[in-house]
């Protein structure tokens, strides 16, 4: 009742936000109605919904980095709008958006809108740009082991973050070892996280979520672009379809197998590593449809060989995804949409061992874990009038993982292995977002998340949970806003073993009535400013965690038995996390750049571990600075650098040392699990940036 009496300002008009030259969407473009000061972003496919006068013409003010900010009047008749906006040709200023502007709902450093300038002009190892790695540099993110492209989201573990690439979820991202990850950087278009105060269509994760969206290609001509690399080289193809209305956009990256011998190759012993993910996406646009299909298959593979030994022996270990999406989304009307998503996940890592026994025979053994996941989401979105938008949907998975798979030639080998293991997930969702007051905006949303689960034979486990989530932000005035959020949340898979490198020796597994599903509370509050010469954001958070699990001391699970992993882990552990995230950006045309601070207290809690009292986790990072700044010397040239300092990992380190006459061997002694630290780390990169006409 009391929505249905809100007033209605105008009229709803539907519009296509296009690159002017390559006819291709532009995600993430920011509209604004001047004449009510509200602010809104296109979605996957460049479009979005205005609330127009009936009486007098709107006057909207489109922009997005690295295109010429376009001032426009249209009039109520005018619907469906297409709106081409013409990329600048100097270099642009490197701004974060650290705010999501459609509503201003969400705290200031809740999302992140991360502009692909910032993910190419970025130093990285070897000069290769990276996604993932870039997002290291901004508040709430700390880098994991130097190098790797892990990240822990206000405190939270890797396994938490759920990465979505066209829709599509991804395992284990991460390439050479963790250095790179596999999302391609010349074919990302949009890079979204949500740190907090989560929209109610997504779960199944505590820490953050990822979204990632490839280019769909150029609808007006074909273009190919090459590129090589120290690393790795990659190229890019794209063109329309049918001009205008449809492209495709096919990409890959391939590793410099030469330039990747770690130890150079001879008759005695040699290792060999080699990558390369390739993209697909196609998208097409019929009157009131927009459709998406997109690909995606990243592959790593090392080898090694050892021939000075007695018995010659040959590893071999792989992994990657192979995933999957179509997206179609339909205009019902002026006020409503409907998007249909369907994606599709296969994740398998091998662990291949091989003896030669004599010059006929050889010993093989193989470990073997997969992944095989499928997901359904439908969702309508209605922008109801001026002031209230309202969002709801359903959501389906099937998920199959076989923990570990042992294969051998040798009969005598013996390792028990869990069989695959099914499970189902259900979910209802639905959001409101309102603007109470021109001070006052209110986005309140509601999942019910279901697990459907496997127990002990003969018995199954189900959970439902209400997962509520609310954002609350008030507008001191046009420069300063105060938010707070509170969100629930929940996770049906668990990683029963954990390292600090980049090579998936990690073990999923799906929660039972043994070991039940995390359950995840987080509540923030903070404030910002935003002027024209700079930006400036506090953040303070508090996360709790049940039902974390942990290997207890002394069980290694990459070549152990997985059959009864139940008992060889700690269950019911208690998480608590407290940080405050400090954001200032500089946005001055020459001299330009941020800084960001974060101070965060992870500690854990386990009856089984560590005499039952709290202990400061693996991943507690105490203290991470980042400095990023650039200086624009003209329209050609850019002087990038960033710095980096951050407090050591946790170590369980020895307090003293015994002798053990058995076997003749002096035995560490631990007493207090994560008692140590590794020294304070600091490192600065530099590079020199061109935009150069050839």
């Amino acid at each position: 009742m009391f929505f249905s009496t809100l007033p209605l300002y105008g009229q709803n008009v539907r519009g296509l936000i296009l690159d002017d030259q390559t006819k291709e969407p532009l995600i993430g473009a920011y509209i604004t109605n001047k004449n009510t000061s509200k602010t809104i972003v296109t979605d996957q496919f460049g479009s979005f919904i205005i609330n127009a006068s009936k009486e007098n013409n709107t006057s909207l003010r489109i922009s997005y980095l690295g295109y010429r900010t376009l001032d426009t009047t249209i009039t109520s008749t005018i619907s469906p709008l297409v709106i081409g906006l013409t990329p600048k040709v100097t270099l642009p200023t490197i701004e974060i958006v650290s705010k999501d502007s459609e509503r201003h709902v969400r705290n200031e450093l809740a999302i992140a809108n991360i502009p692909v300038a910032l993910l190419n002009a970025l130093p990285s190892l070897a000069g290769e740009t990276d996604p993932i790695k870039s997002l290291q540099l901004l508040p709430g993110i700390a880098a994991g082991v130097e190098g790797t492209a892990d990240i822990y989201v206000r405190g939270g573990t890797p396994d938490q973050n759920l990465i979505l690439l066209d829709g599509a979820k991804i395992y284990n991202a991460n390439h050479l070892f963790g250095f790179l990850s596999p999302i391609n950087p010349s074919l990302v278009k949009n890079v979204k996280l949500h740190k907090s105060g989560f929209p109610a269509r997504f779960g199944g994760r505590l820490s953050s979520v990822l979204e990632i969206e490839t280019e769909g290609g150029n609808k007006s001509e074909w273009e190919t672009t090459l590129g090589i690399g120290l690393i790795n080289s990659r190229f890019q193809v794209s063109g329309p379809l049918k001009k205008g209305r449809s492209s495709i956009s096919i990409g890959g990256r391939t590793a410099h197998l030469s330039l990747l011998n770690f130890i150079a190759k001879n008759e005695e012993s040699f290792q060999t590593y080699a990558f390369y993910d390739l993209n697909l996406k196609a998208n097409w646009q019929y009157g009131k449809s927009n459709i998406s299909l997109a690909l995606f298959r990243n592959y790593d593979r090392t080898v090694v060989a050892q021939n000075t030994v007695r018995t010659p022996l040959q590893g071999i270990f792989d992994y990657g995804n192979i995933t999957g999406s179509a997206r179609w989304s339909f205009a019902l009307n002026k006020k409503f949409t409907l998007t249909s998503l369907l994606t599709g996940n296969y994740y398998s890592y091998r662990a291949k061992e091989e003896l030669s026994i004599s010059e006929e025979i050889a010993e093989i053994t193989s470990n073997i874990s997969t992944i095989r996941e499928l997901d359904a989401k439908l969702r309508l979105r209605g922008y109801l009038n001026n002031n209230l938008i309202l969002e709801t949907g359903l959501e389906g998975s099937l998920r199959r993982i076989n923990p570990r798979n042992v294969e051998s030639t040798n009969e005598s080998l013996s390792v028990g292995f869990r069989p695959e293991e099914n499970s189902q997930d259900l979910a209802a969702f639905a959001d409101v977002t309102l603007d109470v007051t021109n001070c006052l905006a209110l986005q309140t949303g509601l999942r019910i998340q279901n697990y459907f689960l496997p127990g002990n034979p003969g018995h199954n486990a189900t959970f439902t949970y209400l997962e509520p989530r609310v954002n609350l932000s008030y507008s001191l005035n046009e420069k300063a806003t105060l938010s707070t959020s509170y969100t629930r949340m929940s996770q049906g898979l668990h990683m029963i073993s954990n390292n600090f490198i980049g090579i998936p020796t990690n073990l999923w597994v799906t929660a039972n009535e043994r070991v039940i599903p995390i359950r995840g509370t987080q509540f923030s509050f903070g404030g910002g400013y935003n002027s024209k010469k700079f930006n400036l954001a506090i953040d303070a958070y508090y996360k709790t965690a049940k039902n974390v699990i942990d290997p207890l001391p002394g069980v290694g699970f990459f070549q152990s038995s997985t059959e009864n992993w139940e008992n060889d882990i700690s269950a019911g552990g208690e998480n608590q996390i407290r940080g405050i995230e400090f954001f200032y950006q500089h946005k001055r045309d020459r001299l330009f750049g941020w800084v960001t601070y974060n101070l965060v207290w992870n500690r854990i809690k386990y009856d089984e571990i560590n005499n039952g009292e709290w202990y400061f986790r693996q991943f507690d990072r105490r203290h991470d600075l980042s400095i990023v700044t650039g200086y624009r010397l003209n329209n050609k040239w850019q002087l990038l650098a960033n710095f980096v300092l951050n407090s050591g990992f946790r170590l369980t380190l020895p307090v003293a040392t015994r002798y053990d006459g058995l076997s003749n061997s002096i035995i560490p002694v631990y007493r207090e699990r994560y008692n140590g630290k590794t020294p304070i780390y600091h490192r600065m990169d530099v590079t020199f940036r061109a935009c150069l006409k050839i």
